[in-house]
């Protein structure tokens, strides 16, 4: 049986529901590892926008990186070795819907998990619409939160034919999957005074034919990237 449902009229977006209990190891990791640093008042600035963000977590630890969309508010902070790339793989792997990608995405053996990371943010000021990836990517990003939201944190905008603006509200126990053409956004928010934490994961194709497309997106969001073809980005000559 179908575990995905498409999202809106024909959009290349989908939604699924999954046990929350499969959160509990990526909760324990940002508990542990990410919630101290985040929370600490010195560290406010990495959620002010404004600028590039693109460093280690703490000096301590190799463990995470962070990054941003140029300069606006909203960090990703992805697994940086292979121990915390592990975790979202797991958790991937948990949600059994291997089978659903596969019809949607030209692949050869299997279902590659490219990049696990937890976008973060405490405020968004204004609409940034984009979509996730070029036609031809044949990839998706999967986006859940890892806690209940506030109320007052955004929702996801997202556009439904030419010009109507559809919300969609996340959920605890229900993920979505983007991929090319779903044109979205965060909804614009105030700072609640508790950090908006969303899960996402960017899968997709194991075919390196798709990786020129593929690479547009993708190739810059994380220090560890795992590509299509199996390898570390820049420890392999697949690419070649």
């Amino acid at each position: 049986m179908k575990k995905l449902t498409r999202i809106g009229d024909g959009s290349n977006a989908f939604k699924f529901s999954f046990a929350g209990e499969l959160l509990t190891e990526i909760r324990e990791s940002y508990r542990r590892e990410l919630h101290p640093v985040l929370s600490n008042p010195q560290n406010r600035h990495l959620f002010e926008g404004g600028r590039v963000v693109r460093q280690p977590l703490g000096a301590a630890s190799g463990n995470y990186f962070i990054w941003s969309f140029l300069d606006y508010p909203l960090l990703w902070i992805s697994g940086n070795n292979p121990e915390t790339y592990a975790i979202y793989r797991r958790f991937f792997d948990s949600l059994d819907i291997d089978d659903d990608i596969k019809e949607l995405v030209d692949y050869d053996e299997k279902i590659v998990v490219y990049c696990g990371s937890l976008v973060i943010g405490d405020h968004s000021s204004e609409h940034s619409f984009h979509v996730d990836y070029q036609p031809g990517a044949n990839a998706y990003s999967l986006l859940t939160p890892l806690f209940d939201l506030d109320p007052g944190h955004g929702d996801l905008l997202y556009r439904e034919g030419d010009d109507t603006i559809k919300a969609y509200t996340y959920e605890v126990g229900e993920g979505l999957l983007l991929g090319d053409t779903f044109y979205h956004c965060t909804e614009p928010y105030r700072s609640t005074g508790h950090l908006r934490v969303l899960i996402t994961i960017t899968l997709g194709t194991d075919k390196m034919e798709h990786w020129d497309v593929l690479k547009q997106t993708i190739a810059t969001q994380s220090d560890f990237l795992i590509q299509p073809c199996g390898h570390r980005i820049g420890s392999c000559n697949c690419a070649a």
